[in-house]
């Protein structure tokens, strides 16, 4: 893979196997990644393969806490954390959705 972008890049939900799988690949190609982990096993397995890691806490302070661990703050940002109805939206009904949106407009 070339990579066509500079920059570190922050992989939320780093420790899926989708997210420890990118995180190595862009490794490989020279990027800097940052897997961000919402528990602290999540956060021991991408310390076992050697990922540099932090804890969800206040996302906020991502990138301040990117630049402390990588040097430079990030560029990029890979979005594999989602909350449950997310994860179960492709097999909820569409009425389903819709109201799940209204909902989330009126707050």
């Amino acid at each position: 893979m070339k990579l066509l972008f500079k920059g570190p890049v922050i992989i939320a939900g780093g420790s899926s196997q989708l997210g420890m799988a990118l995180a190595r690949a862009l490794r490989e190609e020279g990027a800097k990644t940052l897997s961000v982990c919402r528990s602290s096993e999540g956060l021991a397995r991408c310390g076992e393969a050697g990922l540099s890691c932090l804890p969800l806490d206040e996302p906020e302070s991502l990138p301040e806490r990117c630049r402390g661990l990588l040097g430079e703050p990030p560029a990029h940002l890979v979005d594999l954390m989602h909350s449950r109805f997310e994860s179960l939206i492709a097999g909820a009904a569409p009425e389903a959705i819709m109201e799940w949106w209204f909902r989330q407009r009126s707050n």
